[in-house]
């Protein structure tokens, strides 16, 4: 596990993971010393608070994030909420032509130019394929977990010769593009 700059061992707890990783940065304890000591003490005091005893982290599994042992495992997360799904095309250079795309060969979504589509999927949740209904060419599979949300962009665009293609795509590239089709279906 890559924790605070330095790397240690993952190790088999019940049914997830813990590691023995370094304490909290003390930041009074840098303060201080950036005070009495300049510049210099500061830095000195950063690299080495915290290294003096470790503690023991955990791994949440579903969220990939890491607790300390006083802090709660599933802190922020609901098991039961659903994994969000969010396809959409944008209209910039689009050919006009409806995309239909396969969902785990059992459902069909339709998206046109300027379209948003939002799946929620509740647990048990399985690995999602996304693929072109017909060519079976642009696909890609997302493996969800509980309460997050996926954003997959579309695209067929007008250039001559050119390929549908299936991405999954950062929030904030997807926000952008959301966005801008919700100001466009405003207006």
């Amino acid at each position: 596990m890559h924790y605070g700059n330095q790397f240690f061992p993952l190790i088999r707890k019940e049914d997830g993971f813990v590691f023995e990783g370094y304490g909290a940065v003390d930041h009074q304890a840098v303060t201080t010393a950036a005070i009495l000591g300049g510049a210099v003490g500061g830095a000195i005091a950063g690299a080495t608070s915290g290294k003096a005893k470790t503690q023991e982290y955990q791994l949440n599994m579903f969220t990939g994030n890491i607790y300390s042992a006083d802090e709660e495992y599933l802190a922020g997360v609901t098991i039961t909420a659903p994994a969000k799904l969010q396809l959409y095309r944008s209209d910039r250079k689009q050919q006009e032509e409806e995309v239909i795309l396969m969902i785990n060969d059992s459902t069909t979504i339709a998206l046109r130019p300027g379209s948003i589509q939002e799946l929620n999927f509740l647990a048990p949740l399985t690995k999602l394929t996304i693929c072109d209904k017909d060519a079976k060419a642009a696909c890609i599979t997302i493996n969800p977990s509980a309460g997050s949300t996926y954003y997959i962009e579309v695209s067929l665009p007008k250039k001559q010769e050119a390929s549908l293609s299936v991405a999954e795509v950062e929030e904030k590239v997807a926000q952008f593009y959301l966005n801008e089709i919700k100001l466009a279906k405003d207006k």
